[in-house]
């Protein structure tokens, strides 16, 4: 009726669960313009394997379906193995997608749906079934440019008496996502933020302590014959060894990314406190007082 005038795709949105091996995929029905419509890098040839059919279930349940998989498929199948689910469901892999592939449904105004575990399947219309014209009303999709282009799309509408429709304006919902990244991001970094002041100031309180606890034991080494560098250099490898284990641990637990930046920048304040610190408290005269008892 409008598909010949409008952009249009499907897409299920009764997404279903797709079971291998006890794993669960979520199985996502579309059409062939949802894989350019959302910028998936996907072969044309294996596009044109995405025409919409009109099988009744039963028969549409007993076809191997070309099917596009995510990224966490890759590990274990290739292009062209057939995979049955643990209902008897077969499909054929044709491509991978990306890791990170998204899309936004229209119903979802926020979080992108991820498809790092999803099974893309051409989508099926059962015209035997009341049902299923009714979820292919519900699926259809159809993208306009401008408020003319809608009113036309409304007009026919109530000319066919179809009474539901849900209208999105992607350039709000578009506002809306931002505006929720800012609000996370604001929120992240306030935390952040406090987070790394009390970190940084813990770990000089930490660096300080030890320097001041020892001064009495570096007084005795300097009356036993060490030379003030000797001290100087125990205390620089003893915190030292102390730092770099820390950022090591978080390297191990976290993992290099950017965000290993941070852990980096408290270290390297560390180190300039400590070197300041040391020079300041460890000097003859301050370790000599210190045995002495004067404070």
């Amino acid at each position: 009726m409008l598909g010949g005038r409008y952009q249009y795709t499907f897409v299920d949105n009764a997404l279903d669960d797709f079971i291998i091996q006890n794993k669960k995929y979520i199985r996502v029905g579309v059409t062939k313009d949802f894989f350019e419509q959302n910028h998936l890098d996907i072969p044309e040839e294996v596009q044109k394997k995405f025409e919409i059919t009109y099988d009744t279930n039963e028969d549409w349940e007993k076809k191997v379906l070309p099917a596009v998989v995510g990224s966490s498929l890759s590990k274990k199948y290739k292009i062209g193995d057939i995979v049955e689910d643990d209902s008897g469901r077969k499909i054929q892999i044709e491509a991978f997608l990306k890791k990170g592939a998204r899309f936004v449904r229209p119903t979802q105004q926020k979080e992108p749906f991820s498809l790092d575990k999803s099974v893309i399947i051409p989508v099926n219309v059962d015209k035997s079934s009341v049902y299923g014209m009714d979820q292919a009303m519900y699926s259809c999709q159809l993208y306009v440019n401008n408020e003319k282009e809608l009113k036309e799309i409304r007009n026919v509408m109530r000319q066919q008496k179809v009474t539901d429709g849900y209208f999105v304006n992607y350039s709000s919902q578009i506002k809306v996502i931002e505006n929720d990244y800012v609000e996370t991001i604001i929120l992240y970094s306030l935390f952040g933020s406090i987070l790394l002041i009390f970190s940084f100031v813990s770990m000089i309180c930490l660096v300080i302590r030890r320097v001041s606890e020892c001064a009495y034991e570096y007084g005795i080494n300097l009356l036993c014959g060490a030379r003030i560098t000797d001290i100087w250099g125990r205390v620089f490898i003893e915190n030292l060894l102390l730092i770099v284990l820390s950022l090591l641990v978080t390297t191990i637990l976290c993992g290099i990314s950017e965000f290993l930046l941070l852990p980096v920048l408290i270290c390297l304040g560390c180190f300039i406190t400590l070197f300041l610190y040391m020079i300041h408290k460890i000097q003859f005269e301050k370790l000599t007082d210190t045995l002495r008892g004067v404070r």
